[in-house]
């Protein structure tokens, strides 16, 4: 018996190797098959995520371009008030400058008529306030009619 249980441990240890060969390879199998659908599904995924992040793109893409555009407006319009506040301001100061213009004119005149008026009342000084003028008041004298002339003229005109 004991051949005879020898035999039957060998025909019952094969039959296990072949179940177990044979489960093996239909593990392997399902593995298989498994991993394709695995792998099938990642591509799909992976497609589905390249067109998502390409759509995303495009968008952002648009969206920056839209943004630089009204920002090119922004500083267009920026530009031409700027230049709009310095062209009026020009305008002010141009017209303040006219203006005061006018008035330092106008007061030159009025110096230079109370300075003929002086001169025509004083006419018979004989020319002493004339050549105290021409030297520029270098010559050191006494306060004279004259003198009292000299610097109200020069007063006037420091106006």
């Amino acid at each position: 018996m004991t051949h005879g249980a020898a035999d039957q441990v060998q025909k019952g240890g094969q039959k296990v190797a072949e179940k177990t060969e044979e489960t093996t390879g239909n593990v392997a199998n399902r593995i298989r098959e498994t991993s394709e659908g695995l792998s099938d599904q990642i591509e799909e995924g992976s497609k589905q995520i390249g067109e998502m992040v390409e759509e995303s793109g495009e968008e952002a893409s648009e969206m920056l371009e839209e943004g630089g555009e009204e920002t090119a407006e922004m500083i267009e319009e920026g530009g031409a008030e700027a230049g709009e506040m310095v062209e009026e301001g020009s305008e002010e100061t141009a017209e303040m400058v006219e203006e005061d213009g006018d008035e330092v004119g106008g007061t030159f005149g009025e110096g230079d008529e109370e300075t003929g008026e002086m001169f025509e009342d004083e006419e018979d000084d004989g020319g002493d306030t004339r050549e105290k003028m021409g030297d520029g008041g270098k010559e050191t004298v006494e306060m004279t009619d004259e003198e009292t002339i000299v610097e109200r003229i020069r007063q006037t005109l420091s106006k």
